[in-house]
């Protein structure tokens, strides 16, 4: 009916539209298709700026607005105009249409906020004074959080798995952060890109400043950051920050491609059309015109794709690869951190041959690694992970560079990164299932308390992001690293390990670092993962230290800090410890104590904090990937591959299961309730000096380091012990020197 009303009106419309159209406000218009009518209708450039409040004025908005969205859907230009335009803070108030197509349409409304307002207001202020033939334009991803922040997106996605994006911070640039689960409204993406239709981003910059002191404020100063193709920096950027917000003023671009490389052949000044069709991403495409208050769908799909949850290219996809193979890791990167859904036709040409080669050759490792990263940081590595293997590219981002091997081997190398998917899964799946229901280990109090005797902050991996992506790279690499550590112990007796500057590197640093450009750092802190969730596996799967973790648990063996005021009035801190007793809690003098609960209890205190010492703030990360190692084993296990009386095979499954997890659970416990929270960060209670002055006579050489060495075991043999207790100790062990 609406459509029938609109027919019979639809003179009325066309008396007030224009057939003129400002190249630089592209304001997509449709075509209105009514029936057997063909006949475009065309938007004057004023029609929703103006003011006034008389109902043919709002016929006439809201009549526009339908036409914008009505029955042509087939994605072509009529007379230079591009269709689906959608209008912004000053159109009508978002309305649902239905298209020719049945799906259902909503005209967004972007929000701004009042320094949002105020920037803007600034920047037209400055166009209109000193270039008032510019349209400024927002482009990139303001545009599409921005449009994903409003009421229908947010709606859409309440249903399924938040969305979270990383380009909220509250610390500015380059400080963005991933939030873990609660991202709100009120926070702003503190980045936005500035597009210029007729100038270089510098030449705006100094109008900024001139604009500033012509009304008496203070210039501000900007960067340009020049054009450097071998960097994948292709056009000049002057940044500067105005107010809270970095802005990047660079001009529109179109661009063209030579065949052996993803840096653009030729490079101009475009239309704003040309510049959308050229990015990577529908989703990406879409301009904030800042001139009009509007947003531009230039591609007729970006509106679409955000709402139906599609990862698309503007272009045909495999040209699209072929021009920038990066293009494919973005779109992975975008699938994992919005949780939407990869296009058909992206997917086949990502799988195309061609496309892992130019990948391969055209793309440095650096850029490869750094959208590996991102995968890793996104709402759902697991995803992005899962695509890479689907779509073959897991060997070319991470090559092994094995050589000589038997197909049998290759077959086995290939497998890892099947395991090792599987492993990030259980790995993933456990912490959400932490995240829902704490264990008692990672409840706050527990965690706050443990932590307090060494005065270090220790947080869960929920709260701590950067743990969280050393343990999905762990997860994923391990079975690497455990099948290269068995390729050699089977084969030392036949096989030479490679000689040079980095034969000495294991897998996982060659990885890391060669292969990913990741920091060094980075590959230790997943070495160390890797390496203490071994030793941790080992332990538990050690009947002794199961036996010493509940004895510690029974007997309520307990180390903490203990504060009390003293005689004067201050507070004194101290380190208590204490054990259940016939008469209820009892407090043990460490170095004095002859229980043999208590002294087992504490060889087996050593034995946990030499591997706490090495893997230092990350123990939980390490711990989990040993927990989720065993359950991975346990879900993909032969012994369940076949279904006899299912119901009790899926109970006994479950219960071990969760045996499993118990078992973990009380290890972690027994961790917090020993003080080895950290202990990585103990000193010692006598330095280097004062031990010299005790032992006189030490000769030179590694002894000194043993004597070290020796009064940090007495000391975690006795935590709390006395000074006097330790000197004496090392005058006993060392009479020669003393």
């Amino acid at each position: 009916m609406f459509l029938i009303f609109l027919k019979q009106e639809k003179s009325k419309v066309l008396s007030f539209c224009t057939t003129r159209c400002h190249h630089r406000h592209r304001y997509a218009i449709s075509k209105l298709s009514l029936a057997t009518d063909s006949q475009s209708l065309k938007r004057q450039n004023n029609l929703h700026s103006s003011s006034g409040s008389s109902s043919n004025t709002n016929f006439l908005q809201n009549a526009a607005t339908a036409a914008s969205n009505a029955v042509n859907s087939s994605g072509k230009e009529t007379n230079g105009q591009v269709k689906n335009g959608f209008f912004g803070s000053s159109s009508p108030p978002p309305q649902r249409l239905q298209s020719s197509n049945n799906d259902n349409i909503y005209m967004p409304k972007i929000n701004l906020s009042p320094e949002e307002e105020e920037l803007f207001t600034l920047l037209k202020q400055v166009a209109s004074a000193y270039a008032p033939n510019t349209t400024l334009r927002v482009a990139g991803g303001w545009v599409r959080d921005k449009i994903l922040a409003t009421p229908e997106f947010n709606a859409r996605s309440s249903s399924t798995t938040q969305r979270l994006t990383s380009k909220y911070s509250s610390k500015g640039r380059g400080n963005s952060v991933i939030l873990n689960n609660s991202v709100t409204q009120q926070q702003q993406p503190l980045d936005i890109d500035i597009a210029l239709d007729d100038m270089l981003g510098r030449h705006f910059a100094e109008f900024i400043n001139t604009w500033l002191c012509t009304h008496g404020k203070d210039s501000i100063s900007y960067g340009v950051v020049m054009s450097n193709p071998d960097k994948s920096k292709h056009l000049e950027t002057a940044t500067m920050k105005l107010g809270q917000f970095w802005i990047d003023l660079v001009n529109l671009r179109a661009e063209e491609y030579v065949s052996n490389s993803r840096i653009p052949d030729l490079m101009r000044i475009g239309t704003p059309e040309e510049d959308a069709y050229r990015r990577d991403l529908t989703i990406n495409a879409l301009f904030y015109n800042i001139n009009e208050n509007t947003i531009e769908d230039l591609t007729d799909r970006g509106i679409t794709d955000l709402q139906k949850g599609i990862i698309a290219t503007p272009l045909r996809p495999l040209t699209t690869l072929l021009d920038d193979p990066l293009r494919i890791l973005r779109s992975i990167r975008f699938a994992a951190r919005l949780r939407f859904t990869m296009d058909n036709k992206l997917r086949i040409a990502a799988k195309d041959e061609r496309v892992r080669w130019a990948l391969s050759q055209k793309v440095s490792r650096e850029r490869i690694g750094g959208e590996l990263d991102l995968m890793l940081r996104s709402p759902d590595p697991v995803g992005a992970i899962r695509l890479l293997i689907n779509l073959d590219l897991i060997s070319t981002v991470i090559p092994t560079n094995a050589t000589n091997l038997s197909t049998q081997q290759q077959l086995e190398l290939n497998g890892c990164y099947g395991q090792g998917l599987a492993l990030l899964s259980t790995t993933h799946d456990y912490l959400l299932q932490c995240s829902i229901t704490p264990p008692h280990w990672c409840q706050k109090k527990i965690v706050t308390e443990s932590s307090s005797l060494y005065g270090v902050t220790d947080g869960t991996l929920m709260e701590d992001e950067d743990a969280r992506r050393m343990l999905w790279y762990a997860s994923f690499l391990k079975p690497l690293h455990n099948y290269y550590d068995a390729f050699y112990s089977r084969t030392e007796k036949k096989t030479v390990r490679p000689h040079g500057k980095k034969s000495h590197r294991s897998i996982i640093m060659h990885t890391v670092i060669d292969q990913l450009k990741r920091s060094a750092r980075d590959a230790e802190n997943i070495e160390k993962i890797i390496r203490a969730s071994n030793e941790f596996s080992e332990c538990l799967s050690n009947s002794l230290d199961n036996s010493m973790t509940m004895a510690v648990l029974l007997h309520g063996i307990k180390i903490q800090k203990k504060s009390y005021k003293s005689d004067d009035g201050t507070t004194v801190e101290t380190v208590e410890c204490s054990k259940n007793s016939d008469n209820g809690r009892l407090i043990v003098h460490s170095d004095m104590v002859q229980d043999p609960i208590w002294t087992r209890c504490m060889d087996y205190r050593l034995k946990l904090s030499n591997i706490m010492e090495k893997v230092g703030p990350l123990w939980r990360a390490a711990l989990i990937l040993s927990l989720s190692e065993q359950l991975s084993s346990l879900n993909h296990g032969d012994e369940f591959d076949v279904a006899i009386e299912g119901d009790v095979i899926e109970q006994s499954h479950e219960e071990i299961r969760q045996g499993i997890i118990d078992t973990y659970d009380a290890f972690a416990v027994s961790l917090m309730q020993l003080g080895l929270v950290g202990i990585w960060s103990e000193r010692p209670l006598l330095n280097g000096v004062q031990v010299k002055s005790i032992l006189q006579n030490i000769p030179k050489g590694p002894i000194f380091r043993h004597i070290m060495d020796d009064q940090i075991k007495w000391m975690r043999l006795h935590p709390g012990g006395n000074k006097d207790v330790l000197i004496k100790y090392l005058k006993d062990c060392y009479p020669d020197f003393a």
